[in-house]
């Protein structure tokens, strides 16, 4: 049978150890009427609430997590001033880091996150993994 892929926004590094957007591809095959990826590994997840109105200070994501937004929207802004929106049934993974013998600069790493709208923000993080140092 044909297959099918969904397409996951990411936060990663460059080359110059920046904060980008990107965007990984997972094939699918098709399981009777359903089209399924192959399994993805995962470590543990967390439920996560935001109240309207929040903002978050530059960080990195450190470990690669899938956030899997199911209420509120949320803008993330990385340090070259791209910013994306995510809301209710979309999905991103942030992977971002510290570079190693690196100190976490506010100025230079990571991206930030606000609550767009009068609505709270809920997703599930899902930790992917850990990064390899």
């Amino acid at each position: 049978m044909a297959l099918s892929s969904v397409s996951i926004p990411v936060i990663c590094m460059d080359d110059h150890n920046r904060s980008i957007f990107s965007t990984v591809t997972l094939a699918q095959s098709a399981h009777g009427e359903m089209w399924i990826s192959e399994r993805q590994g995962c470590l543990n997840f967390r439920y996560r609430s935001s109240p309207a109105g929040y903002e978050s200070d530059w960080h990195v994501a450190g470990d690669p997590t899938l956030i899997a937004v199911s209420a509120g929207r949320i803008e993330l802004e990385l340090q070259d001033g791209t910013k994306k929106q995510f809301g209710p049934g979309e999905k991103f993974i942030a992977q971002d880091f510290t570079p190693s013998g690196s100190e976490f600069d506010p100025a230079k790493h990571g991206h930030r996150a606000r609550v767009i709208g009068d609505e709270q923000f809920s997703a599930v993080h899902i930790k992917l993994g850990e990064r390899a140092l």
